[in-house]
């Protein structure tokens, strides 16, 4: 009752009282009830101008995972997007993990599109069958230009998000033109070890020719995260 947004002595809306029997199915859900059903109904009074609001659930038996099939994944390792889930196998079912499970999938950006689908294998458990289309990852750069003091400015960048599958970000750009040279590298993995710790190096060098003298930089950082929520 702490759910439903409908109130006794309000005036009757039929988008919340749909979106209150969505509410319902989900907490049942959430509960492990996967195949749960909850059907709405309303008894009219034409006389009184009124309508009672019936939710009757039919939540059937708990499930449980059986498997994790992933498909699709031509280039991304298996591990990569298991990580992202929060249904695994002998997992209780909750409607809510499994939203939350596409939700992950899609946040990685390497992927066009992903579905979880549920296959009823009883009344007790399921299979989840992950379905994914990649996308693709690698980015390369070819830039020039020409400067009145620099002269001509060549530079080239190569870079992928998720290199070879691994969920690892890379990536490695060089500028040069007649009066200066900059060379980069970075490497960072959102996932340390498949953990919520993040990691992060680059290292840098560049050089700058002035009139009379020439500056030189050479750079190393190294940096971690936690992921929170």
């Amino acid at each position: 009752r702490e759910l439903i947004s409908l109130k006794k002595g309000d005036i009757f809306n039929v988008k919340k009282f749909r979106e209150d029997a969505k509410k319902i199915k989900t907490l049942v859900a959430d509960h492990s009830y996967a195949f749960a059903q909850v059907v709405p109904d309303l008894k009219k009074d034409k006389e009184k101008r009124t309508v009672e609001v019936v939710f009757k659930v039919m939540p059937g038996d708990k499930v449980k995972i059986r498997n994790v099939l992933i498909s699709g994944n031509t280039r991304t390792l298996d591990r990569i997007i298991r990580r992202e889930l929060y249904l695994g196998p002998n997992d209780m079912y909750s409607l809510t993990d499994l939203k939350d499970s596409r939700n992950s999938l899609g946040r990685l950006g390497y992927f066009d599109s992903n579905t979880i689908e549920e296959k009823r294998i009883d009344n007790h458990t399921m299979d989840l069958i992950v379905k994914v289309k990649e996308a693709p990852t690698g980015n390369v750069q070819l830039g020039g230009g020409y400067g009145s003091y620099g002269g001509l400015l060549l530079s080239i960048g190569v870079s992928d998000r998720n290199i070879w599958g691994s969920g690892i970000n890379v990536g490695v750009k060089a500028e040069k033109s007649q009066t200066s040279q900059n060379y980069s590298f970075n490497i960072s993995n959102p996932r340390l070890n498949d953990s919520d710790f993040s990691g992060n190096f680059s290292i840098y060098h560049s050089t700058y020719d002035y009139n009379d003298y020439t500056t030189l930089s050479d750079g190393v950082s190294i940096g971690t995260g936690h992921k929170f929520s």
